[in-house]
Order: structure tokens, then C-alpha cells, then sequence
């Protein structure tokens, strides 16, 4: 523990209440003084069991016996994906928010076997086969580790009655129908009797995994420099990977984003019609609420939004800052001189901002005829859905602003003339 948490730092302890937790909880209470660290401990109460309360009020008096500040949280668990998923969602937005550089996490040795297994049975892939790591960053500097990952729980039982500890008992923990029970009271005694070195073996395969991973992300970072442009994929580039070594930097380029990685199924048909894309197709692949769209040899990703109804229209009143319906951005209005649009131009008259409606003309030059708005988006190289939630300053009805392509020159300022500079902030890519 001493390569992750810094002496005179802040350390929480997560408290169930169970065994393992108090056997942490002790272990840290007689090290923090030779370490110089601050000890605390959160406890999450799910609101699931009838006992709930009762644990909060062990929790509360163990920590007292100890001289260590408890934290209690009361969590909704969201029921959508399963009680198991659903708490212990809740239980790391809980973490998240605990005012401590590390949370320590009482996971055993067993515990990661059974991970292990039950992540290999759901088909994960390596991984999800390293099962849970000794650190993890939560984001920023804070982060969880596990101190006690390969200790067997024996060791915690031994520990347990030699310094006459007491726990709770969470009778969750022993319903079979929730899958991660019935691995540990079903499957793995039965593991165990064949195999004594199951469990260990489990280990090993983690650490291979883990292993075989870092290098799968190192090869990921190395196509990402050549294959990342700015922030964009290129992709030409992309396809002139082996599809693994694709698809291997797909997982890698989403998760870096923080964007959630497709599963197998779906990151194959991701690839398959990347390579099937004509040059003229408007290829549109979503899942997760993310979207990835090509234009000009580009791969772009945003979260999926519903498009804006057609007829929105905003009347300007000499607001500083617009925000218009999504996904179309934000406008922002500085005052200006000799530059921007005339603010004379506009005196008197409505002034308002929506989309295309088809047949928009402008003048960008005093020496050239009036263009189809249309045109001048697609020498702009504007990729198609941008155009369809480009936002448009018209007055009456004469178009006199649009993002990309500037001021017609009818509604240019002049100079020491007073004028409007607009700054369209886009939806992120």
C-alpha cells in the first residue's frame, strides 16, 4: 500500500460491516500511526435489508471504538440492470465523493477468483478476465485499492478469531440466485475438492490477462499516433489495420474518451461497415447513445441527440449569449467596431436565428453575385449534419450570418462603424 497512498495522506476505509471489512478496518488502525495517515471509513447503505439500520449503527460503534470518523451513505439502487449492477453503481458514485486521495477495499484472494470466473462465463474479454486490479483510479487523484487481493480468506478468518473480532452478517450474501452467490457456494467448494489450486490458478490466468492487456495497450497507443489526426481517426488509416488490430484500437480510442467501448457484436459490424463505406454514403453507426459518423476521410463521435424540430425560430433582442435548441451549439454576441455586422443594418428590425429551410442565397464578396447557401456550406467542407443544425442569423428575411462562411457583405461594418462579432460554439465531436 505504501506504493499508492503517500504518509500524512487521507485513507477511507469502504465498511460493510462483514468480516473482511472489519479485519481491514483493524489491520489500518494499527498501522496509520506508524504511517502518519489520516483513517477514516464510509459505509453504504443500500436501503435493501430489513437489518440495514442495525449495520449502520455496528459500523458507527466500531468506528468509534477505533477513534475513526464513519461516513454514512443512504443509496438509491437502481433496479434496471439487477440488484448486483444497480448497488454497486451506486455504492462507486458513493466513493467518488468521498473526501479522501484513496479508498481501501477489503477484496480477498477468492474474490478475484470468483471474478475471474464469472467474468470468462460472461464472455469477457482479457480485460474483464484481469478482473479487479490492486489500484484504480476513480478520476482525478483519487483512487481505490485493494491491500488484501491476495491474502486467502482464510488468513482473514485466522486473523479475525485471533484478535476476538466481531461482524455483521448480510444474509444477501448467501441468496443463490444472484449469480456471484452461487459461484462462491456452489461452484468454487466444488472447484476447490477436484482442484485445491483453483483459486490460485484463477489468479494467474488474471495476471496473464492483465499482462497480455498492457500490451494490447501499448500496441493501441502506438497505432493511435499514426492513425489519430487532431482528434479525429483517419480513416483510410484505420482500414489499412488488420481488423483486430482495428478493432483493438477502437476499444482503446473509446475508452480514452470515455466513451463506452461496443461489445464484441457490435464493434465487428462497427469495423464491417467502416470497410463497406463508399466515398458518397452517409455511414451513421450508433450505440449507447454515442454516434460515429464519417465525412472526408474522418471518423467523428458524439452522443446521440435528438435532432431539433425544422421550424424553431429564436428572435434576437441583444442578448450576449443564445442557447439554442440542441444539438445546435450556442451563440455568443460581442459589441464591436469596424468589424462584425453592422449593428445600423439592424435597427428597427426583427432580427432571428434558425435553420435551413432550402434556397438560402449570400454574397461573400462585393464583386461577386449572390451564392447558394448550399454550395458555399460544401466548399466550407462542412460534414452534412453540421449543416442540417447550422444555425443562421437572418434579418427579415435576408440571410446575413452563417457559421463557417461569415457576413454577407451587404451587413459588413465599416470601419469606426459599431457591429456585432458572433461566436458560435458547436456541439462537441
Amino acid at each position: 500500500m505504501r506504493a499508492h497512498v503517500r504518509p500524512h495522506s487521507q485513507l477511507c476505509v469502504g465498511l460493510s460491516g462483514g468480516r473482511d471489512s472489519v479485519v481491514l478496518l483493524h489491520l489500518l488502525a494499527l498501522a496509520r500511526e506508524s504511517w502518519a495517515i489520516t483513517l477514516s471509513a464510509i459505509h453504504i447503505n443500500h436501503q435493501i435489508s430489513p437489518h440495514a439500520e442495525r449495520w449502520v449503527d455496528f459500523c458507527a460503534a466500531l468506528c468509534a471504538q477505533h477513534g475513526v470518523a464513519l461516513q454514512v451513505e443512504r443509496v438509491v439502487v437502481a433496479r434496471g440492470r439487477g440488484v448486483e449492477a444497480g448497488a454497486r453503481e451506486a455504492r462507486y458514485a458513493a466513493y467518488a465523493r468521498v473526501q479522501a486521495g484513496a479508498i481501501a477495499l477489503a477484496h480477498h484472494r477468492d474474490d478475484q477468483a470468483e471474478t475471474v470466473l464469472l467474468q470468462a462465463l460472461r464472455g469477457a474479454g482479457l480485460k474483464g478476465i484481469s478482473a479487479m486490479p490492486l489500484a484504480k483510479s476513480l478520476g482525478g487523484d483519487k483512487q481505490i485499492i485493494r491491500p488484501l487481493l491476495d491474502v486467502a480468506p482464510e488468513v482473514l478468518a485466522d486473523y479475525a478469531a485471533v484478535n476476538g473480532l466481531s461482524w455483521i452478517h448480510d444474509e444477501s450474501n448467501d441468496d443463490v440466485r444472484f449469480t456471484r452467490n452461487y459461484l462462491r457456494h456452489e461452484i468454487m467448494p466444488r472447484l476447490r475438492e477436484c482442484l485445491p489450486q483453483s483459486a490460485a490458478s484463477l489468479l494467474r490466468l488474471a495476471q496473464h490477462a492483465a499482462d497480455a492487456q498492457c500490451l494490447l495497450d501499448d500496441l493501441a497507443r502506438l497505432d493511435q499516433a499514426s492513425v489519430v489526426a487532431g482528434e479525429r481517426l483517419q480513416l483510410s488509416r484505420l482500414l489499412a489495420l488488420s481488423a483486430p488490430r482495428a478493432k483493438n484500437l477502437l476499444r482503446y480510442f473509446f475508452s480514452s474518451a470515455s466513451i463506452p467501448v461496443p461489445n464484441t457484436v457490435q464493434l465487428n459490424e462497427i469495423v464491417q461497415q467502416l470497410g463497406a463505406r463508399q466515398a458518397d454514403d452517409r455511414t451513421e453507426i450508433t450505440w449507447a447513445n454515442w454516434t460515429l459518423r464519417c465525412f472526408r476521410d474522418e471518423v467523428y463521435l458524439q452522443p446521440a441527440a435528438r435532432q431539433p424540430p425544422l421550424a424553431w425560430q429564436i428572435t434576437w433582442r441583444g442578448e450576449a449569449e443564445l442557447i439554442l435548441p440542441r444539438p445546435c451549439g450556442t451563440l455568443r454576441f460581442e459589441p464591436s467596431v469596424g468589424t462584425g455586422i453592422a449593428q445600423t443594418r439592424m435597427v428597427g428590425k426583427q432580427v432571428s436565428i434558425r435553420l435551413r429551410r432550402g434556397g438560402e442565397k449570400f454574397r461573400v464578396a462585393s464583386s461577386r453575385p449572390r451564392r447558394a447557401l448550399k454550395n458555399l456550406l460544401q466548399e466550407a467542407k462542412l460534414p452534412p449534419w453540421r449543416r442540417e443544425t447550422l444555425p443562421l442569423l437572418f434579418c427579415e428575411e435576408t440571410l446575413v450570418w452563417a457559421p463557417g462562411i461569415g457576413i454577407d457583405m451587404e451587413f459588413v461594418a465599416r470601419a469606426d462603424e459599431p457591429g456585432w462579432v458572433i461566436a458560435w460554439q458547436a456541439p462537441q465531436d
